[in-house]
């Protein structure tokens, strides 16, 4: 789920002050705020965030911007609000079937609909979501949650889930667990390369990827000399007999080189630099965003391997030197100057055809 999916409900915090001390320092950008809260030193709080301001019934527009959204539990309320050419949000507790068939009726008049659920039973939601979509309305459908794991429910409801969550618990362990969910984590399919060649090519440009994130013994990144896919090579996070560790770099390879990158997109290591954002990923699959945060090119003596995944040939070039590893199948890290023919590494098939790291249809043979 996109942290961005993820609003906090800080209508009890009736200081900016308040909101700021909660969400300051998390990756949270969204937040549902009281009117009185928002009206209060905006200042003290992030930029990057965005707001739904909830109004009472009595509450009045002024001070407010045309580009945020007004939610309200007041039916008449919000059509003025939305006369003045606000966008609205409706909030609606469902307790009944009668608050139900209201929460989707009056909710797609909308561009928010905020859904508090009575029960635990995920039936009315699903009913919710089968309205929306029969109705083709085009309206943000949340769903109010205590923890995180509802959370992680209603994004898969019905294999199309809400469009994002209010969570209230903000508690300190909550919030510990909503920055392991706003990750951006994706699963990738890692699969076995069998090598078949190990081969001294002589010298080249080779770049370390310096990320701004620090990265676990079991993580790394794929790297290939082709657009079909590639090898995992391990972060620098494994004993070295005569330097310090460096958990934030993988030592990536010759710079003709792909990286995975997200959304099925990969880069050259020679165009890589500051701001730009990679796929680190687990050997349990798991593969999370990261941020470029130098990257570093030298003359370096270099070593081929070659492998193959089922009958795909996969290739990667990287500098040949002991402390360069590779991370086996059995999620072990190998160095590259000891692998030998039949050794068996994670890697990751790519679909081939890339084109300024986009996949493109067309046929296209890499040697």
């Amino acid at each position: 789920m996109r942290n961005s999916n993820i609003y906090l409900d800080l209508r009890k915090k009736i200081s900016m002050e308040q909101v700021a001390n909660i969400i300051n320092n998390l990756p949270i950008q969204s937040v549902l705020i009281s009117k009185k809260a928002f009206d209060t030193d905006k200042t003290k709080i992030s930029k990057r965030i965005n707001y739904m301001v909830y109004m009472d019934k009595d509450e009045q527009l002024d001070k407010l911007d045309k580009d945020i959204t007004i939610v309200s539990a007041y039916q008449e309320q919000l059509e003025q609000i939305k006369s003045k050419g606000y966008k609205t949000g409706y909030y609606v507790k469902v307790v009944d079937r009668e608050t139900l068939d209201l929460a989707w009726q009056e909710g797609i008049k909308h561009d928010v609909l905020i859904i508090e659920f009575k029960d635990p039973t995920n039936i009315p939601l699903e009913l919710v979501i089968a309205q929306i979509e029969n109705n083709k309305a085009n309206v943000a459908l949340f769903k109010v949650v205590n923890s995180v794991e509802d959370a992680k429910i209603a994004s898969q409801v019905l294999e199309r889930g809400t469009d994002g969550v209010v969570i209230t618990d903000l508690s300190s362990d909550n919030l510990q667990k909503i920055n392991v969910l706003t990750d951006e984590t994706q699963k990738i399919n890692l699969q076995e390369v069998i090598v078949d060649k190990i081969e001294y090519i002589g010298m080249g440009d080779r770049t370390c990827i310096d990320t701004t994130s620090l990265m676990g013994v079991d993580e790394g990144m794929i790297i290939g000399s082709t657009s079909a896919g590639g090898i995992m090579v391990c972060s620098e996070t494994h004993y070295l007999p005569y330097m310090e560790l460096r958990p934030f770099r993988v030592n990536a390879g010759a710079v003709h080189s792909y990286v995975m990158a997200p959304d099925n997109t990969s880069r050259y290591l020679s165009e890589l630099e500051v701001g730009k954002t990679l796929m680190c990923v687990s050997t349990n699959g798991t593969a999370r965003k990261v941020s470029v945060g130098r990257s570093k090119t030298e003359k370096r003596p270099l070593l081929l391997i070659k492998g193959r995944i089922g009958e795909t040939p996969i290739n990667v070039v990287l500098q040949d030197d002991w402390h360069v590893r590779v991370m086996g199948v059995d999620g072990k890290p190998k160095n590259i100057t000891e692998l030998k023919k039949g050794d068996k590494l994670f890697g990751c098939l790519m679909e081939p055809g890339r084109h300024v790291g986009l996949n493109v249809s067309e046929t296209i043979m890499e040697k």
